[in-house]
């Protein structure tokens, strides 16, 4: 399935210039015998605009990062405690807008060769994973509002053991599903 997704997934990203806060994250996926799962993060509710929310690991695009894929690397590094040299990217995909700060994200999917999470407790509450083959069968994601902090927003939703996933980490999962499904259906139940 590795190879599948270095073959669907995107070179190179395209920037979205107009926009002056960038960020970029990183879509890990673990092994877990014969089946891979995306890995979450709760931020913590600290009281930021993201706080409280679930994401990928990633941020703020720095001036001194040499790339965006560094940037999504230095920052899961932070976040997560997973040195960027056990984080292997297979590629990207499009980037996306969040609905409430107005961020660019570029979003890059890349396998983790290491458990040894080392969390930092000051941005991240915890992590849980969702199996790919769960996310394929629920696809596609129901579409409804969700109200966060006094705000109402029509996004898609996906629901795992209490926790709820929803607009740009939503989004940026349901692109990575879509990808899956569409090379499956090429390829056969076995293709990805």
């Amino acid at each position: 399935m590795i190879e599948k997704l270095k073959s669907i997934l995107n070179k190179d990203i395209k920037r979205i210039k107009e926009k002056e806060k960038q960020a970029a994250v990183v879509l890990p996926l673990i092994k877990k015998g014969d089946n891979l799962s995306l890995l979450y993060e709760k931020r913590v509710d600290n009281g930021s605009l993201h706080g409280g929310q679930i994401s990928f690991p990633g941020g703020s695009i720095e001036p001194t990062d040499r790339s965006i894929e560094y940037a999504a690397l230095r920052e899961t590094e932070e976040e997560i405690g997973i040195n960027m040299n056990e984080i292997e990217i297979l590629g990207a995909l499009d980037a996306t807008v969040t609905l409430r700060s107005d961020f660019a994200v570029y979003p890059f999917v890349g396998v983790l060769h290491s458990s040894n999470f080392n969390i930092n407790k000051q941005e991240v509450e915890n992590l849980f994973d969702i199996p790919l083959d769960y996310l394929i069968k629920i696809h596609p994601f129901e579409q409804r509002p969700y109200t966060y902090k006094n705000g109402i927003y029509t996004t898609l939703i996906i629901e795992y053991s209490n926790e709820t996933v929803w607009g740009a980490t939503a989004r940026i999962t349901d692109m990575l599903i879509k990808k899956i499904k569409k090379a499956m259906d090429f390829g056969g139940k076995n293709g990805v």
